[in-house]
């Protein structure tokens, strides 16, 4: 087996702020050859801190919340999943 013939992978587990900021890092900084996966059972984020305001109504719920996909996807430019 030659050299060029082995594919690189880096798996993420967990789709948090730390999860997919690493992701999207890594998108940008490996080679194009190296596949980078992120896997989570959600497809967005929660803002925790901010879920009392939520509770007692000072806010909005869409503030706290928002969708992971979009902002993973644009990492790479030529992700087939681009928006």
């Amino acid at each position: 087996m030659a050299a060029r013939d082995i594919h690189r992978n880096v798996v993420i587990l967990g789709g948090g702020f730390a999860g997919a900021f690493s992701a999207r890092y890594l998108r940008r900084v490996l080679p194009r050859d190296v596949s980078v996966e992120l896997i989570c059972d959600r497809n967005y984020f929660v803002f925790q801190p901010l879920l009392p305001e939520v509770a007692a109504g000072t806010i909005n719920a869409l503030v706290v919340g928002r969708w992971a996909r979009p902002p993973i996807s644009r990492a790479h430019p030529d992700s087939p999943n681009t928006a």
